[in-house]
Formats: C-alpha cells, structure tokens, sequence
C-alpha cells in the first residue's frame, strides 16, 4: 500500500487547516465500510455547499454531490493544474489513464481562493516519496545496469517513479559531455562506488523506524526517495 497516510496529517496542517470550509473528523474511521474501504480514515471534509463536498482520506479524494461519490486515489493522479479562469473554481485533476477530472472547490478564504489550498495539498501528497523495499541491495550495485535494476525492484506501487531516471541511465547518462561541461572525470563512471553513492541519495537511508506507524526488526533500514524525476539533456549544439 502506498504511504500517503505517513505524512497526511502533516500535509494537512500545511495546506488545509486554516481553511474556513475545512473540517476535521474526530473519528478518521467515519464512513468505513460505506464511501471509504475498511482500512481507509478519513482525515477531512471540505465543504462547497450542504449538498456538495470532498472528502480528503488517507488513501483518496471522493467528490460527493447529492446520492452521487466520484473517487480520485492519490496514486492515480499525474497532475494537478489550477483553473485558467479563477472564476471558474475548479481543480483540473489529471489522471494517469489520460482522463482530466474537474475538481469544484468554490469558496475563499482570506479572500484567497481555496482551491489554491487544496492544489497544493495535493501536489504535495502525490509527490510522497516513498519508502524503499529493499535498501540493503545497494551492496550490489556495480555499474549503470546495476542501478537501473535496484531503481527497478525499489518502484513496488509506483513503476513510474524512476521512469525518466531509468529511461536516461538506458539511454547512457551521464553521457561524456555533460561530465565534461562540469569537469568530472570519466574514470568514476568505472567505480562501483558512484553507482551505489547515486542510489544512496535517490534513496536516502535512514536509520529510525518510519514514525510511529510502523516497527522494524533490530538493524533494518528504512530508505526514502528524495527525487521526483530527471530529465533527458541534450548537448548545447543539438538543441
């Protein structure tokens, strides 16, 4: 299961708790087993109307308007754009299928539109980096190819994380150039080290347990990806 919910309170504190329309349950497990699954909490309502609202759980967005519940999950959401005109209050939500869902969110606060606020609370949340299965693979990594397989079994929920990173690796970054334009030496490329350096800091390892939601045995590491992606370059002359 993805690990949105490590770090949802803190996401909401951020973003949303200063939002006049933004409520907070006193029980997270108000309506399991009916809108939200078994094991999901719900962590927040925001209010357009009494007959239109969005619930914020631990695990996905629900637009509930009337009878009717549309359910946005975090982890099928590519992007989130504001509305081209702030008359328009809507989040335009896109979905990696390639769907775009229009995301009402019609008040203010502070004279501050709201739906800025639950942009950047979801922004955040899809961008949770998360928790590596396997750290202690790092020991194995020798060269590019080694990298590419770690990054590979590290993706679990999400294959798309290292999509770019993999896909430039495949295609031989750091090619010559690029190592030239900032002076660092081809030899490196040579040594097992800089491979296992590279995926130590797109995997920071970490060695407390993950909070207090989950207990790890004696002498395990918990790891954490501190990247989001990295673009394909191109040398200067062939743009």
């Amino acid at each position: 299961m993805p690990s949105y919910w490590l770090n949802i309170e803190k996401y909401i504190t951020r973003h949303l708790s200063l939002i006049e329309c933004f409520a907070r349950p006193h029980d997270t497990s108000v309506f399991s087993n009916s809108i939200l699954a078994k094991d999901e909490g719900l962590y927040g309502v925001y209010i357009n109307n009494e007959d239109d609202f969005i619930l914020i759980s631990d695990q996905a967005v629900y637009r509930v308007k009337g009878e009717k519940a549309r359910t946005i999950r975090y982890e099928d959401i590519r992007e989130v754009d504001l509305p081209k005109d702030p008359e328009q209050k809507a989040l335009y939500v896109h979905l990696k299928g390639g769907d775009t869902f229009l995301l009402p969110v019609q008040n203010e606060s502070e004279e501050e539109p709201d739906f800025y606020a639950v942009r950047d609370f979801l922004v955040a949340v899809i961008h949770e980096p998360h928790f590596s299965v396997n750290p202690e693979k790092i020991e194995n990594i020798h060269t590019s190819k080694d990298l590419i397989d770690f990054l590979r079994s590290q993706a679990g929920w999400n294959p798309e994380i290292y999509e770019d990173l993999i896909l430039a690796l495949k295609n031989g970054f750091p090619e010559a150039w690029q190592l030239d334009l900032f002076k660092i030496n081809r030899d490196l490329l040579e040594k097992p080290d800089v491979w296992r350096l590279l995926a130590l800091f797109l995997c920071r390892s970490c060695e407390e347990a993950q909070k207090r939601y989950q207990v790890e045995s004696p002498g395990s590491r918990t790891t954490r990806d501190i990247i989001r992606s990295i673009k394909i370059g191109k040398p200067p002359d062939a743009l």
